[in-house]
């Protein structure tokens, strides 16, 4: 069960219920499972660490989709390759790539602990590495030798959301409760978040493979009562580099679905699409980089 098939539903449109039209003729479907319930949290605590399932002072706050990581490690890389997550989080696309035959190389500053042991919980012959160090130094923490087929990661949040939870980032009831005492990319305001995703972006294409693939994961979040396009933004930083170009777009339900997005229409009095789905964007290195 840890390596299965996440299939594709092939398709040349966007669904009705998809928040926005970007980047849509490189769409190639949606994922899906005829069962949902491998989608489900539960079954991602099937073999993560004991601890993450555990433990409520040693646990993600809000840990990966990974069935999308899993498409992307097993559609884009080959067995023997090796990926790179510079916002690893508690190790989502890591324990993807190690359980499906690849090499992964995580960095993550807050929780490279669960991370680490995530891993190691996975009694795999595959080789990792984790980095618990500020992301912004990762060309002082990898070597410039060092190449990867795919950089994969869902770009830690900042301030940017009308959920309640978000609005008090770091409060005392806040589900994004981040340690203010380190250096997170979450307590940066819009422009200098922006920018240091650009010089971060910067840096991780150096590690990548001519012809290799940069992949982000994320679930746009609604500001000022419409969908605030965090994806769009993510890519257009990207192609901005000059070094990637736009391959291809897929989606999968964020599920299970946030009391938030279920009742936001309601309690809001408004009509707006909510962003209901994971975007998946690939971008390809050119090869003359």
């Amino acid at each position: 069960m840890k390596n299965f098939k996440i299939n594709l539903k092939e398709e040349s449109n966007f669904p009705e219920d998809y928040h926005t039209d970007n980047y849509e003729k490189y769409y190639k479907g949606q994922l899906i499972q005829q069962d949902l319930k491998p989608y489900s949290s539960t079954f991602r605590k099937k073999y993560y660490s004991p601890n993450e399932r555990e433990n409520k002072h040693f646990k993600h706050i809000a840990p990966g989709h990974w069935h999308g990581y899993r498409f992307i490690i097993q559609n884009y890389t080959n067995i023997g390759d090796t990926i790179l997550d510079p916002c690893a989080g508690s190790g989502t696309a890591l324990v993807e790539a190690i359980n499906n035959g690849r090499n992964a190389v995580g960095i993550e500053i807050e929780y490279g602990e669960i991370a680490e042991e995530n891993c190691k919980f996975q009694n795999s012959k595959n080789n990792f590495i984790i980095y618990k160090e500020d992301i912004r130094n990762i060309d002082k923490l990898i070597p410039k030798e060092f190449k990867c087929s795919l950089i994969i990661t869902g770009t830690p949040y900042n301030n940017n959301s009308d959920a309640p939870e978000r609005k008090k980032l770091g409060g005392k009831n806040s589900t994004f409760n981040y340690n203010k005492q380190l250096p997170n990319l979450a307590w940066l305001k819009d422009k200098e978040y922006y920018e240091a995703l650009k010089e971060i972006y910067n840096k991780c294409i150096n590690y990548l493979k001519p012809n290799g693939y940069f992949c982000i994961i994320i679930k746009d979040t609604i500001r000022n009562k419409s969908p605030y396009l965090l994806h769009k933004h993510l890519t257009e930083i990207l192609l901005e580099t000059g070094k990637l170009e736009l391959e291809a777009v897929y989606l999968h339900k964020h599920h299970p679905p946030t009391l938030f997005m279920s009742t936001y229409n309601k309690i809001w009095k408004t009509n707006i699409k909510v962003p209901k789905y994971q975007t998946i964007v690939v971008l390809k290195k050119n090869d003359r980089i």
